[in-house]
């Protein structure tokens, strides 16, 4: 199994809303027994969602019960292939031992120019989620060629 971590340091709630429309996605197009995705943070970005993400979440019906963001270093020896949410995280997964030889993408990178431009500003995770749910099929046929 292909395990991806979902890496992003904005704060968990936004790692964790992407991690979940990957996951989704994934499992929607028949890829969960081949690829895990997992969310992972750096410098600010661990911890659980807001409230008003799990609700966001919960209303365009994606299920975020026990995902979390861990730290970075519990996973990145496992994953073959890491997502960065934003180009500074990844920055900093590629200053970090554990990246050494393994392929890091940016997510803002991989979507439409103005989704990535969202993925660049605070915006509300209903927003975030009906910008990024379409764009998660193409995402994944990037990362499975990655």
């Amino acid at each position: 199994m292909k395990q991806v971590a979902m890496v992003g340091c904005e704060g968990p709630g936004r790692t964790v809303l992407l991690t979940a429309l990957l996951r989704d996605c994934v499992e929607r197009h028949g890829w969960g027994r081949r690829l895990r995705v997992s969310a992972f943070g750096i410098l600010g970005g661990c911890g659980a969602p807001s409230p008003a993400e799990v609700e966001a979440a919960r209303r365009a019906g994606l299920e975020l019960q026990n995902l979390h963001c861990g730290p970075v270093s519990e996973m990145i020896d496992a994953c073959q292939l890491i997502v960065a949410v934003s180009d500074f995280a990844a920055d900093v997964v590629l200053e970090t031992s554990g990246a050494d030889g393994k392929p890091v993408v940016c997510l803002e990178d991989l979507v439409d120019p103005q989704t990535a431009g969202l993925l660049q500003k605070p915006c509300e995770p209903a927003e975030l989620i009906e910008a990024l749910a379409p764009e998660m099929p193409e995402l994944l046929r990037k990362l499975i060629a990655a």
